[in-house]
């Protein structure tokens, strides 16, 4: 599952992939706004999922 913010400005929230392209790698360790994934389970466990 995945959400994806858009503030007044038109500014949408990046996936890790898009920042690491903007910014580099070692960017994700600072400010990192990037989407974050969550895995909906079928028992109903939810589960953090890295989203590149």
């Amino acid at each position: 599952m995945l959400s994806r913010a858009v503030d007044d400005t038109g500014y949408i929230q990046p996936s890790a992939t898009m920042l690491i392209k903007a910014r580099g790698i070692g960017s994700l360790r600072y400010h990192n706004n990037a989407i974050i994934g969550w895995r909906v389970h079928q028992d109903g466990r939810v589960t953090y999922d890295v989203v590149a």
